[in-house]
């Protein structure tokens, strides 16, 4: 939230190679050789100005996002965005003979690539030539072309393999950067950024508090459904790079950031006699080059809106006495949804039964949990058996079993090793993962503060049950069954240790918490 007022460009007299560039508020160092303009870049003075610290204390995140006024809602547009009314289901549920609430809170969380952003470009009179691995090489030229003053057709961006760049990532701001460099010095430009800076300056995936409400009629049927997300914009960072206002230099040298929003509601075909889902949008942090920006992440969205959603069908399924696949089968109205749940089923082995009845061997206890995700064209119902040490906390997602519908199936070998994956890091984001940071700056800046899944924590196994269907188009298979993975893993904790965590991700500390106050 500062502005540099004046930099000492004598104070990296020691590299006469290297020198200062700044356009607007935004400042770097060039220099020869990369050694040369990491020292210099790390020397140099600059005064900064007086600021008010722009963030809210961690621990109060989620009180903000209750208490912050509505920037935007599923009214005025966005993904499934249309016009809702709360006054029926609230009604309904009123008049229900049995209600049931939850709320469910997941904090910012970073794309966190193995290697940050990297960018190389040659910028001439009449032509820019761009390496990067940005998401989508086209929007990315029409962006830089704007920022460079040129035509698209006078910008070529050549895409590279790179780390990861599923979601709006920082693939972008490195390759933006190196543009605008190499624009000012007449020179190719280099620029990588560091890992801390990778970290701390990604965009993130949007924190939010979701609120569940339903209503149990005399014969346990649903009667009123209410689920309401609140935080901030998945579109604060456009999710292409077609403008330079959405990235950090862009915004720095003069452009306004957007005021775009949008976050999502689950599209499962759960049919209840009066249901309502929206999502409110809360304001940005910051009106520019914000380190807590948000963006999409890989599935934008839908696993903060599944983990909720699929938890509180579970939880729901308690109250009346259920199984909570037997629940779901009594509302969904989609034969595709329908067919993945009775899947998964056979191929785990479903005990039916309602939750909580688990299995113990000393510290040890197990349960398993469900959880289905239709989305991004895909259909998918997931199994998760989990082990919950009560000594440490610690749970471990020891086996998976998914039923996956994408439609016709091109390459089997690819789907099945891309459910894998998607599970790992379905794991990890709702076990590991969450942006610490203070009222000044994220202090997420490496693999300490911001863990990812070990190679010991992976689950032993992962079923898989694909099924094909040649009479109907490929839909996706890219993220869906990662959008599964935290509710199935929440509502198997609860099913082994009897306690609901309605908060990602389930650290140990946070477990053993709710596990002592149980």
């Amino acid at each position: 939230n500062a502005v540099p007022v004046s930099v000492d460009e004598n104070s990296i007299a020691a590299w006469p190679d290297a020198r200062v560039i700044r356009e607007g508020d935004f400042i770097a160092v060039v220099a020869d050789t990369e050694w040369h303009a990491i020292q210099a870049s790390q020397a140099l003075r600059v005064t900064w100005s007086d600021t008010t610290l722009p963030f809210p204390p961690q621990e109060a995140l989620f009180d903000y996002l209750r208490n912050a006024p509505a920037a935007s809602d599923s009214s005025r547009g966005g993904f499934r965005g249309t016009p809702y009314e709360t006054a029926p289901a609230l009604t309904a549920i009123s008049a229900a003979a049995r209600q049931v609430e939850a709320e469910y809170e997941v904090p910012f969380q970073s794309h966190a690539r193995m290697a940050p952003s990297m960018g190389l470009a040659d910028v001439r009179e009449n032509e820019a030539l761009i390496y990067s691995d940005t998401q989508k090489s086209h929007n990315s030229r029409n962006g830089l072309a704007k920022l460079l003053g040129m035509e698209p057709e006078q910008v070529r961006v050549i895409w590279k393999p790179g780390p990861g760049s599923y979601g709006r990532s920082d693939a972008d701001e490195a390759a933006f950067e190196a543009a605008l460099l190499s624009k000012i010095t007449g020179r190719p430009v280099r620029v990588q950024w560091m890992r801390q800076e990778g970290h701390a300056w990604d965009p993130k995936a949007p924190a939010c508090v979701i609120q569940c409400k339903a209503g149990l009629d005399s014969v346990n049927n649903v009667a009123g459904w209410y689920f309401k997300t609140r935080g901030f914009s998945g579109w604060d960072v456009y999710f292409n790079a077609d403008d330079p206002q959405d990235t950090l230099v862009g915004q720095l040298t003069g452009y306004t950031k957007g005021d775009r929003h949008n976050f999502g509601v689950p599209g499962e075909s759960y049919r209840f006699t009066d249901s309502v889902v929206f999502w409110e949008t809360v304001p940005a942090l910051l009106d520019r080059a914000s380190p807590l920006r948000t963006s999409h992440m890989r599935a934008p969205q839908e696993p903060q809106l599944h983990f909720a959603h699929e938890s509180f069908i579970d939880e729901v399924a308690t109250s009346a006495g259920l199984d909570p696949i037997e629940l779901r089968l009594n509302h969904l109205q989609d034969e595709r949804e329908i067919a993945v749940l009775e899947a998964v089923a056979r191929l785990s082995n479903w005990d039916t039964r309602p939750s909580t009845t688990s299995r113990s061997e000393g510290n040890i206890l197990r349960g398993r949990g469900v959880s289905m995700a239709t989305s991004f064209g895909g259909f998918v119902a997931t199994v998760c058996e989990v082990e919950v040490d009560t000594s440490t906390g610690r749970v471990w997602p020891r086996r998976f079993y998914v039923a996956h519908d994408c439609g016709l199936i091109l390459n089997p070998r690819s789907l099945r090793t891309t459910i894998e994956g998607n599970i790992v890091q379905g794991t990890s984001r709702t076990l590991c993962e969450e942006v610490n940071f203070d009222e000044a700056m994220v202090r997420s800046e490496d693999w300490l503060s911001y863990p990812i899944l070990d190679v010991m924590e992976v689950p032993e196994s992962i079923e898989i049950d694909m099924i094909n269907r040649p009479d109907l188009p490929p839909g996706g298979a890219g993220e869906p069954s990662l959008v599964s993975v935290p509710g199935a893993i929440a509502n198997a904790v609860f099913d082994a240790a009897g306690v609901r965590i309605r908060r990602l991700p389930l650290t140990p500390e946070r477990v053993k918490a709710a596990l002592n106050s149980a």
